[in-house]
């Protein structure tokens, strides 16, 4: 496995540029003050320029995987996913053609780099993925932070944020400015934080960021990050024996220190949250609006006429892109990603150093898809590209650590 990682070593680290430019691209919103007029009292739309920039840093690190792979037997690890991959891409460029939605180039630039990674077979060396991760926490805590602060003192608003005296009013998104979309990254980063450290440093983390969560009062990706931890919850419970008490109690924790954030919040803010719960029942009205499909036309579910409909809900904006197939064709992509990086899990095991980045990688994609159903995650630059890489990984890195794995008890056994 070392020898693969260090005969691509240039892909690996080209990963790792797609990767950073994901993670902090969009620290600009909060200093400048870009994002959306439409959405945002304080901000001003963002430049043309910005919302070039990341595309056109993109198409670089595209053009240098390819370089990297240029040398490599093309040989997809995962025939399937590896089409069904193809599949969404296609979907997409036909659905730009005929609709013109830029959505559709979102999805498409940023799937382009996992399907570059999976058309060889070679592992992505996750040691700089983990450090960038590592410095990525400390800097958007420090971010989120320095925003709580000036909010309080100088009542500096985030993006989505009204000066309404009401505290669910003003919503904290880390370091994007974004608090849907850090949300779901969250789900990413408690667990990570939970497994990569230990005593009062795990205390702290993950305190910390669970207070981040419920700041960013989106309840779709409090709900996303809890049906999660349920889901973890019942895969320990069913297969308890395989699994030790204490894996058990260290999952169970973590659910129950961010539920006793959100009981502490809402004994503080109790008729802050009950006014904040009456306000959400019209916007979960509007995102029930985007579940009725009595207006899609035959053609459109099958995907031959995509129609350019602003969806909340991402699912099915991806019929109405793509139709069912193109839906199915996600979820089937997404569940074979998760399956691999479970896979790999049980095989390195718990003692191995990247098993916190595995195991937060699974989190994340699992809440990303949850997520999905309510909001279109997608199509936000930043979780889909993220979600795209970590399933690249969980893919090529999974296949190579099995034949590996293989190899090495052939040839002990020869030996023997």
């Amino acid at each position: 496995m070392q020898k693969t990682a260090r005969k691509n070593g240039k892909l690996s680290n080209w990963v790792a540029a797609a990767l950073i430019l994901y993670l902090f691209y969009y620290s600009y919103r909060y200093i400048f003050k870009y994002n959306a007029e439409m959405t945002s009292p304080t901000y001003s739309d963002t430049p043309l320029a910005f919302q070039l920039g990341k595309y056109v840093l993109l198409a670089i690190i595209l053009i240098g995987i390819f370089f990297s792979i240029l040398n490599s037997r093309i040989k997809p690890v995962s025939p399937v996913a590896f089409l069904l991959l193809i599949l969404i891409l296609v979907q997409n460029v036909y659905s730009f053609v005929l609709t013109h939605n830029i959505n559709d180039v979102i999805s498409l630039i940023c799937f382009c780099p996992a399907l570059l990674i999976m058309s060889v077979p070679d592992e992505i060396n996750v040691r700089t993925i983990d450090k960038i991760f590592i410095f990525f926490l400390h800097f958007t805590i420090a971010y989120e932070i320095i925003q709580i602060l000036l909010y309080f003192l100088i009542g500096r608003l985030p993006a989505l944020g009204y000066d309404t005296g009401k505290i669910y009013d003003v919503r904290f998104g880390g370091a994007w400015d974004d608090p849907n979309g850090f949300s779901v990254l969250l789900a990413f980063l408690i667990p990570y934080s939970f497994l990569k450290f230990r005593a009062v440093k795990r205390f702290i983390y993950v305190g910390l960021l669970s207070i981040f969560l419920i700041m960013t009062w989106s309840l779709t990706g409090i709900a996303s990050f809890l049906g999660i931890c349920a889901i973890i919850l019942l895969s320990k419970a069913i297969h308890y024996r395989n699994y030790t008490t204490e894996t058990f109690i260290e999952i169970l924790i973590g659910m129950l220190v961010l539920m006793a954030g959100i009981v502490l919040i809402f004994v503080w803010q109790s008729d802050a949250i009950f006014a904040f719960i009456q306000q959400k029942t019209g916007s979960i009205s509007g995102h029930l609006e985007s579940f009725d499909l009595s207006a899609i036309s035959p053609l459109t579910l099958l995907g031959i006429s995509p129609a350019p409909r602003q969806m909340e809900s991402g699912a099915i904006a991806l019929i109405w892109h793509g139709g069912i197939i193109h839906l199915l064709a996600f979820y089937i992509f997404g569940f074979i990603s998760i399956a691999s990086c479970c896979k790999l899990i049980k095989l390195i095991g718990k003692q191995d150093k990247n098993y916190p980045l595995y195991y937060a990688m699974v989190c994340y994609m699992g809440a990303f898809m949850i997520a999905n159903l309510n909001l279109p995650m997608v199509y936000l630059f930043s979780n889909v590209g993220i979600f795209a890489l970590f399933a690249a990984i969980s893919i090529n890195n999974n296949k190579t650590y099995e034949c590996a794995l293989l190899l090495r008890r052939q040839t002990e056994r020869s030996c023997n």
